[in-house]
């Protein structure tokens, strides 16, 4: 895990999130009551962004162990990934594969949010 922290130390520019090693044994899942270990972050702001923070993370692990790592699909949904189906589109999923760049992701962002503003222009109450 010492790897995947300083990846992400590395990669998460932001000075509103503190990041900490942690181990736990998850008392459900997959992993139950075995000890694992991961990273815990916390807001120092109440503006920081935790989902870059969190697709970097996934990514870092992703890198280090593309064999051991599935997203996983909704059952029933044709070839939907439970984290295409939160995110909207595929591109969380694309980031953390390496196959869309953080600056293409954020720029992405930025893009339909500006669309989505311009959209709903007349009918926000408040800017």
């Amino acid at each position: 895990m010492d790897d995947i922290y300083a990846d992400v130390k590395e990669r998460v520019k932001d000075d509103k999130i503190v990041f900490r090693r942690r181990s736990f044994v998850p008392s459900t899942s997959k992993y139950r009551g075995e000890l694992c270990f991961g990273l815990e972050f916390h807001p120092l702001k109440p503006d920081c962004d935790f989902l870059l923070t969190a697709l970097i993370l996934m990514r870092a692990i992703y890198t280090r162990y593309p064999d051991k790592v599935e997203l996983r699909k909704i059952p029933g949904n044709i070839g939907g990934h439970h984290l295409t189906i939160l995110s909207g589109n595929t591109w969380a999923e694309d980031y953390i594969a390496g196959r869309m760049s953080e600056k293409q992701l954020l720029e992405g962002w930025a893009s339909q949010r500006a669309e989505f503003e311009a959209y709903a222009a007349d009918v926000r109450l408040y800017h």
